[in-house]
């Protein structure tokens, strides 16, 4: 087996609808292979994957949540030696033009780069206000404590460097794992930049998978701050 530079990463639970739509054109993408990692989708989107060849699945049993994707991901990414990891988010539109993107951000010499599913979003005025509101808060905490200027702190949608990925620590099962990336991200010190997405349909949405998301998402932030950034 000839490994190739890029992993794209399709962390999914119940998205078989990406399957019939956006997933055939992220097919054959240069210098690439795809894993999919489903954490314990009951809607069939097993049978979907099975006919497609070529294609790597890492299936979760029983659902353990964003983040188990996330760092599954990582862990094969990482033992079959890929360069990049190439994270995506099946809720939303023109995944190919993101994975795009993002290699040519990294390209730059960017170790890690996010896509923000609300900066220069045309169908902003459409997003409930208490997804922006509640992802202002979380944005504002993270400029504060990380001088790090990111308006959608919790994109799936992010490419990172394998190596860079291997210095983390990555524990989370939630969707805060992204907030670990991030800090642990600050205390290594390495190269980040936020670049607009080429769709937003799923902005906030994590938000209503849980029952105080700001509440959590800040706990879990301040005790990763605590773990990497003390003095």
């Amino acid at each position: 087996m000839t490994i190739k530079k890029h992993l794209i990463v399709v962390p999914i639970a119940n998205n078989r609808d990406f399957f019939e739509s956006s997933f055939p054109e992220i097919i054959g993408i240069e210098n690439s292979d795809i894993l999919v990692v489903d954490d314990g989708s009951l809607d069939g989107s097993d049978e979907l994957i099975n006919e497609i060849e070529g294609i790597v699945c890492i299936r979760h049993e029983q659902p353990l949540g964003f983040g188990a994707n996330i760092i599954t991901g990582c862990e094969y990414g990482r033992d079959m030696g890929y360069d990049t990891l190439l994270y995506i988010d099946p809720r939303n539109k023109n995944p190919k033009t993101d994975i795009e993107q993002m290699i040519a951000e990294m390209n730059y010499g960017y170790d890690y780069v996010s896509c923000s599913r609300i900066l220069e979003n045309l169908d902003a005025a459409l997003i409930k206000p208490a997804y922006i509101e509640m992802m202002e808060v979380l944005s504002a905490a993270v400029q504060e404590a990380l001088n790090i200027d990111i308006t959608d702190p919790l994109s799936g949608i992010f490419a990172v460097k394998t190596e860079t990925f291997n210095k983390m620590e990555l524990t989370d099962y939630t969707h805060a794992v992204l907030l670990q990336i991030l800090v642990q991200a600050a205390s290594l010190g390495i190269t980040s930049t936020e670049i607009p997405a080429s769709s937003g349909e799923s902005f906030g949405m994590e938000f209503d998978e849980y029952d105080d998301p700001v509440g959590d998402f800040l706990a879990a932030f301040e005790t990763e701050k605590y773990l990497y950034l003390r003095d």
